[in-house]
């Protein structure tokens, strides 16, 4: 069985490091980024099976990232979560389910059982 590709994208490398420990699993190929240009560069070289987005990072916010991943045929299926301290209000939860096709909106910081079951949930063939 292939592992699923996983992308982390957040600017604080701390966070990076802390949401890719907590998925750290023989199932998963972890990839991280610190923002999201970078991410979108390497949406075009791999297929990606999940998307961890910081909703604000320099350059192209998460929920930028989310929209342009979620469009590009070749992330056909993408499963995207924003993860935010910033954007607390229900309003941006909505505006990115709604407008940005998020499937997950969680917020710093964050439960990791609750980040592991999410993310399996969503990967399961």
């Amino acid at each position: 069985m292939d592992k699923k590709i996983l992308v982390i994208a957040d600017d604080d490398p701390n966070m990076r490091r802390l949401v890719e420990m907590t998925l750290k699993n023989d199932d998963y190929e972890i990839y991280t980024f610190k923002n999201g240009k970078e991410v979108i560069e390497f949406s075009n070289q791999k297929k990606i099976d999940l998307a961890i987005l910081d909703a604000l990072m320099p350059g192209k916010h998460g929920f930028e990232v989310a929209k342009i991943l979620k469009e590009n045929p070749f992330q056909k299926g993408i499963v995207v979560f924003i993860l935010t301290s910033i954007y607390t209000q229900k309003k941006y939860e909505l505006e990115a389910k709604m407008e940005c096709d998020v499937d997950e909106y969680l917020y710093k910081p964050f439960n990791p059982k609750v980040l592991r079951r999410k993310v399996a949930e969503y990967l399961l063939d």
